[in-house]
């Protein structure tokens, strides 16, 4: 493969990953919403929008996902076991997917002449970062395109499976999921 054919790989994988964490959030903000007004909104467009508003005022995923734990939360005890279980594995699940995702934003492009683990390149930790190390535990973590590619994957499963959570709880506009185009 030829260094433009690898950067072109490089760069489509990480833009897609990155995209592809957006189903993440939009699915968590369409359960946050149902848990706020019901499944068709509680007939109040109005609360509906509200419930929108307040989950896209807040930049930060981890705290979206812990308005929408919370929220979960007051709704538990309507909630079958089986439901409990899976909110809480798609809730860890979604804890750990935001640290990777994290890692493709906040981490930098690095290119090796000659190459790095078969790649010439790679995403990095940022290595102005001093807190770097104590962030990777002192593993010499990078990825290539071809890890890119599969965390944007593990992304997407993880807005699709977001998507089946909701449908299970009776909100009918779930089964419609937002679609990506595949890697090449």
């Amino acid at each position: 493969m030829t260094e433009d054919e690898e950067k072109q790989r490089f760069y489509h994988a990480l833009g897609l990953a990155i995209s592809r964490w957006q189903i993440v959030e939009i699915s968590l903000g369409h359960i946050f919403r149902f848990l706020l007004t019901g499944a068709a909104g509680s007939g109040n467009a109005t609360m509906s929008a509200a419930a929108r508003a307040a989950y896209y005022a807040v930049l930060n995923f981890n705290a979206k996902l812990t308005m929408t734990n919370l929220a979960f939360q007051m709704h538990s005890g309507k909630m079958t076991q089986e439901q409990r279980d899976e909110w809480k594995s798609l809730y860890n699940r979604a804890t750990r997917k935001a640290k990777e995702r994290n890692e493709l934003v906040h981490f930098v492009v690095a290119e090796f002449s000659p190459p790095r683990q078969g790649c010439r390149i790679l995403l990095i930790p940022n290595f102005v970062d001093p807190a770097a190390p104590l962030k990777t535990k002192g593993k010499d973590i990078t990825y290539n395109y071809e890890q890119i590619s599969q965390k944007g994957a593990s992304f997407d499963a993880l807005g699709k499976d977001l998507n089946q959570f909701l449908a299970s709880l009776g909100y009918w506009g779930a089964s419609r999921p937002v679609r990506l185009p595949k890697s090449p």
